[in-house]
């Protein structure tokens, strides 16, 4: 360890920034879970120096010792993006729906291309995962069915601090972490949600999903998942095409008045998923377009649609299958 790392680390505890030591590979080189509740002594730290493997300093997220202030950290994974950078996209995001607050954050950038997004707020949660996308035919060969692209370090996380190898800060410093409003944090995930391509609860085989029944062939719901038109649907009930691209397409949920998108529909998926918690939708859930409609027009109650979409032309009649031979 140099003195760099030990002159950082002093530096953290004087702003009551809970700081450990880890190894080359993140891994914390001692018993690390008591210091969320309590800052580490001078002795405590020199014993963490000392450790033959020793090699990196992490900030002790969600730990507040600055008069209710939590220390958060959004975590921008680029090496994980297959299609844009991440964290080009969301900062036009952020400068869209609130400007002034991206130049507020204290900004680091890690040894693999990624960010991250330092601040204090009154309200922290554990650590989230706020955007992914579906693992690739070569990802899913070893197992992988997301790769994770942004994400927060919060209560009960760590996050390796710069001088670290690799580790430097682009904007700010560890001295000038802001502290954000709730309202402001809430924005800042809703944009990194916004981006997510792998909604929650998608099933990665149906057949195996808690309460998941067969139904018969012709089933105007199935056909309704093949056919129905959820856009239009949603803009019947008042939700407002606000983007698109050529995976999803991006909706504003009725009564908000921003440009913002409230929830998306992902067209390969076949899926709909909001990240608002003021809509009929479970927020992160993944619905198929027959759920929608259910929701929507029936309050949920699916016999009732499948009835209303059978009257609508739905389905296959009694005894014929829509499946071909």
């Amino acid at each position: 360890m140099t003195e760099e790392l030990w002159t950082a680390a002093q530096q953290m505890l004087r702003l009551a920034i809970s700081v450990i030591v880890t190894d080359l590979h993140k891994k914390p080189v001692c018993n690390w879970q008591q210091y969320t509740q309590k800052l580490p002594g001078n002795d405590e730290l020199k014993k963490m120096f000392g450790h033959p493997d020793a090699a990196m300093i992490a900030a002790v997220c969600g730990a507040g010792y600055r008069e209710g202030q939590f220390l958060e950290i959004i975590d921008i994974d680029q090496k994980h993006s297959l299609d844009m950078d991440l964290y080009i996209v969301l900062r036009t995001l952020i400068d869209r729906d609130c400007p002034g607050l991206h130049e507020r954050l204290v900004v680091g950038r890690t040894p693999n291309k990624g960010y991250h997004l330092w601040y204090y707020c009154r309200e922290v949660l554990g650590n989230t995962r706020l955007a992914s996308r579906p693992a690739t035919a070569a990802e899913r060969k070893n197992g992988e069915f997301r790769k994770v692209l942004i994400e927060t370090r919060g209560t009960g996380g760590i996050a390796i601090a710069p001088p670290s190898p690799g580790y430097r800060f682009i904007q700010g410093g560890i001295d000038l972490i802001p502290e954000i409003s709730p309202q402001e944090r809430y924005l800042l995930h809703r944009a990194a949600r916004s981006l997510d391509q792998a909604p929650d609860l998608v099933p990665r085989n149906p057949l195996r999903q808690p309460g998941f029944k067969r139904r018969p062939a012709g089933s105007p719901l199935d056909d309704y998942n093949d056919r129905g038109d959820v856009i239009t649907l949603l803009q019947q009930h008042g939700w407002t095409v606000v983007r698109k691209t050529a995976l999803r397409t991006y909706l504003r949920r009725p009564g908000q008045t921003s440009n913002f998108s409230s929830g998306d529909y992902n067209h390969a998926l076949n899926l709909f998923g909001v990240f608002s918690t003021s809509t009929v939708f479970v927020p992160g859930r993944g619905y198929r377009p027959a759920a929608v409609f259910a929701l929507l027009q029936c309050r949920g109650d699916f016999k009732e649609a499948a009835r209303k979409l059978r009257a609508m032309g739905y389905g296959a009649p009694p005894g014929l299958s829509l499946k071909p031979l």
